[in-house]
This record gives structure tokens, sequence and C-alpha cells, in this order.
């Protein structure tokens, strides 16, 4: 069953008589979580999958079939090849002389009803089906034959990427082992297990990888880097693959690039209206140095490719960007992608010399090119940079500890950033209690928490979550560069003043706990990153 977001929210307010209040939690759970609106509706029990299934029938005018309350016939089922049922997640039961009645998923795939339409040589009568009702009549097909169903090898690739999509992964790993190929994608900063595959398959998907983007096939001795574009559900994907040489073979990475449409807002993203409008002001002025830092599963490609667009609309702007990957393909700006064959430090002076009003760059690089980048920020023109950086103190540290002169990035520096983003706790199975004693008011001291402010801890786990966990929320660390700040930078002050700056002018313990009092983050998160 397939609902856009948009069509979804007509459903549950004017179909079903959801309450407008319910359906904005949903949709802000469905944002916090970064899953579909329609899982979390299901999840949270708010409407079935037939109620949901039932009105979208009747928006588009055509019948709904229940096939677990009545359920297909053998015949009527194997009327149809397994493999067109499974491709198009569809089911024949029902036929006449003339017609023959289909099951979907989605009526509206006009490739899948033309498929049928060809195979068949009788109208196509469409019937919108839930997804289990599908599945228990797919059933019928592994009584005959539970056998693997013969896939191509880029049938095969683009499954996985569909399954990986369709769990909100981007990155995906391909791990060989001696007698199997284990795949995993990255939630987060987590990898987890995807599928396995007989090793023999192997081969045959990293060759079809490596002949799509144009790399040599037979060298297995040395790292490749390449994209691609394949198919997934219609739409046409970019995908950056990595290769490197391992005891086992060749360990593969495919990155899923997301198209321009995809880009997510700041307020996607999890920047409150303050610090949209404190982007928006900067990104309009145009100039100086951003640093957007952030550990591995801080998003910061997301807010950099945001900005990027942002900076794009201005008018009479040039934008281009230094990625290391391409995670966003962007409309009305240069990408250039940082490979092998073309090094970080060849592009900046290239791109300089191009003189475009902003720069984002994936990071600063070091030596020269941090300072190509810097020098170019101080000439009225705006660079915006990613930093692998975990707290406000360390983005410092890397800034102060380039070969340049101190009253340079003093000069230049208007805004870090450092991004955070924290497991969400599952608002099904958490575990909330009430402090009391010296552990409240110690709680009370560090974060200002209220007097009858009551807390949780993380869950074991439920059918909703990830082990206690749904998601996660956005907290973010901002320094801003003023005159003090400004003094200190250019007269290279010891960590200890900078740490106790920092310390004074960063309010991110009260952001955790604010989400801790929310019940968005467990206390214990709270307690160790403020300790961090």
């Amino acid at each position: 069953m397939k609902i856009a977001d948009g069509e979804l929210r007509q459903i549950l307010t004017h179909d079903l008589k959801i309450p407008a209040e319910t359906v904005r939690e949903l949709i802000a759970d469905s944002r916090q979580s970064n899953k579909s609106l329609l899982h979390t509706a299901l999840h949270s029990k708010k409407a079935t999958d037939i109620q949901l299934a039932k009105a979208q029938a009747k928006r588009l005018t055509l019948p709904f079939v229940d096939l677990e309350q009545n359920p297909a016939a053998e015949k009527l089922v194997l009327r149809l090849p397994r493999q067109l049922a499974a491709r198009y997640k569809v089911i024949s039961f029902d036929e006449t002389t003339t017609s023959i009645k289909i099951a979907m998923a989605d009526p509206r795939d006009e490739q899948a009803r033309k498929a049928l339409r060809d195979y068949f040589g009788k109208t196509i009568r469409r019937y919108l089906a839930t997804d289990r009702g599908l599945q228990a009549a797919m059933r019928i097909y592994t009584k005959h034959d539970d056998s693997p169903l013969p896939l191509s090898t880029r049938e095969l690739l683009a499954t996985i990427l569909e399954q990986a999509l369709r769990n909100g992964s981007r990155d995906i790993h391909f791990e060989p082992q001696i007698d199997q190929l284990i795949i995993k994608r990255r939630v987060g900063k987590q990898l987890k297990a995807l599928t396995a595959l007989p090793i023999t398959r192997y081969a045959a998907l990293l060759s079809w990888c490596k002949v799509q983007s144009r790399t040599n096939t037979a060298n297995t001795d040395q790292a490749h880097h390449g994209s691609f574009a394949i198919r997934i559900d219609g739409l046409a994907h970019t995908v950056v693959m990595s290769t490197i040489p391992v005891i086992s073979g060749e360990k593969m990475v495919l990155r899923l690039v997301p198209p321009t449409a995809s880009i997510p807002s700041l307020a996607t993203i999890g920047y409150g209206s303050k610090g949209i409008a404190a982007l928006q002001t900067l990104v309009r002025d145009g100039r100086g140095l951003v640093i957007i830092a952030g550990g591995n599963d801080a998003e910061v490609p997301a807010t950099l490719a945001s900005l990027a667009l942002l900076a794009t609309q201005q008018p009479h702007t040039t934008v281009s960007t230094i990625e290391e990957p391409v995670h966003y393909e962007r409309a009305k700006a240069t990408q250039v992608e940082v490979t092998h064959a073309l090094p970080l430090s060849d592009i900046v002076g290239a791109v300089v010399a191009q003189n475009p009003n902003t720069i984002v760059s994936s990071n600063l690089g070091k030596g020269v090119v941090a300072e190509q980048l810097v020098d170019f920020s101080l000439s009225q023109h705006l660079v915006l940079s990613g930093m692998y950086a975990t707290s406000l103190q360390s983005t410092i540290k890397q800034l102060t500890s380039y070969p340049m002169a101190p009253a340079l990035i003093a000069a230049s520096l208007r805004l870090v950033i450092v991004q955070h983003h924290i497991d969400a706790l599952c608002k099904q199975c958490c575990i909330g209690f009430n402090p009391v004693g010296p552990l409240k008011k110690a709680l009370q001291t560090q974060f200002d928490f209220d007097s009858n402010v009551r807390l949780y801890r993380k869950g074991s786990g439920c059918d909703a979550c990830d082990n206690g966990q749904y998601g996660s929320v956005l907290a973010t660390e901002w320094l801003r560069n003023d005159h003090e700040l400004q003094q200190l930078l250019a007269t290279g002050a010891d960590e200890k003043s900078i740490k106790a700056y920092i310390a004074q002018h960063s309010d991110y313990k009260l952001q955790l706990g604010h989400l801790a009092s929310k019940g968005l983050i467990s206390i214990d998160e709270a307690t160790q990153r403020a300790v961090g």
C-alpha cells in the first residue's frame, strides 16, 4: 500500500475524522524518526491498514478487496507467474472470459497494469489491497515453489537498494566473508545487517557496479571510486561506489545520492525558527566563514546541502560546492567531487580562481587548502564548511591548529555550529520516574529542571521501536564570533581560556535538559552528553 504523506494527511483528517492535533503529532513523530507518515500512523494504531486502504480506494474510485477475510483461490492466484506477482506486488483473484481482477499494493502503477495486460491479453480490473492481504495470498506460491526467485544481477542490486531505502538508509556496505556476503545498512552511527547472500553472487554484483561506473574490473589490488545511475521503483537514482581491497576480496560501499527535490529543509533537519532565521541572515549577508561540525551520525552533509540550496536562491549569486563524496544533487550549483584523480588541493585553487560568491566544502582541508578557503572568506565571500568534530572545544582546537596567522581565523570566522543527533526515546516502552532526594537536587542543579519534572529512561524495546529507540532528535551547539572570542583567537589563547568562554556562552546543557524534560531523550543520555 502506497500513500503519499500529503494524501495520507487528507485521509486521516477528512476521511477518518482524526483530530488535527493528533495528525500534527503523527507528522512530527514521522519527521523526528525519519520514517514515512504511513509507517508512523500504522505503528501508532491511530488507524488500521484496512481503514486506510478503504479510504484511499474510495478516493481513487476503485474497489477494495480484503484478501485476509476473503482468500483468493489457489487456482486463480497461480494464473499469474510468481515472478510478475513479486515484482509488481499483485495477485490475481478472479477471472472472466474478457477480464481479470488484480489486487494491487499500488493501483496507480501503470507499468504493472501494462505488463499484466500484455501477459493476460485481457482487460485488467484493478483492486486495492493491503500489504498484509497480499502477503497472505503470496504464501500460496511458497506451497508450490519455495526456491528463491531467479533475479538478474541488476534486479538483485535494485532490490537490495530499494530495501535499504525503505529502511531509511542510503549507505550500503557489502562485506565479503569466506562463504557468504554480508550486506549492512548504516543507521546513524551504527551498521545494521540488511541481508546475507551466497558469496557466489558477489562477483557478478561487484563487476556490474564497476562496469556501470566505468572502473577497471580486472584491477582488484587498488581502491576504486565512481558513480552510476539505476532506476528503483521507477525513479532514477545516482549511486556513488567505492571499493577497497581486503583479505577476502574487495569490500564495496554504495551510497545513494538523493535528488535535489529531496534535500531536507533546515526545519526538517531539526532547526528551530530562531536558528533558521540566523542562518538565513548569514547566507544573505554572503561573507565570512561558517563551520558546521559533527560526528559521522550528525548529518552535516544534509545541513550543508540545505544551506547551499538557500545560497543558490539568493539573487545574482554563483555557488560552487566541493564534496567528498557527493551526498545530494544540487540544482543551480556547480558541484565538484574530490577523487583520487582530482584531489582537494587541486580543486580548491581552481574553484577560488573562478570567483564564485559562495563556496560550500565538505571540509576545510589542511595547510594551503585551508588557508585558501579562509582567505577567500575574508574577501567578501561566503565559505560554508563541514568539519569532523564532536564539540565546540574540539572544533576551535582544530581551527587554531592550522598553520596560518591566528588573526586570519579570528577575522574570518562568523559562526560555529556543532550538530548532535541523539537517539529519541520510544514513547511506547520508555520508563518514566520522578527523581527524588540527592538525585533530584543534582539534576536540578545540572539542568535547571522544574521541581516536579518527570524523567524517562530507555526501554527494552517493543514492536514499535528499535531497542527502545524511535528515530532521533537534533541538539546544536552554537558559538558566534563576538569581539571577546576574536580577541581570544587572535592572541592564541590557551585551551583553558577557550573552554571557559564556551562554558559561559553555550546553552547545550539547557537544550539537553529541555529534551529530557519533554521525554524526547533519556536522562541517562542527557547526563552522559552533558559530562562529555
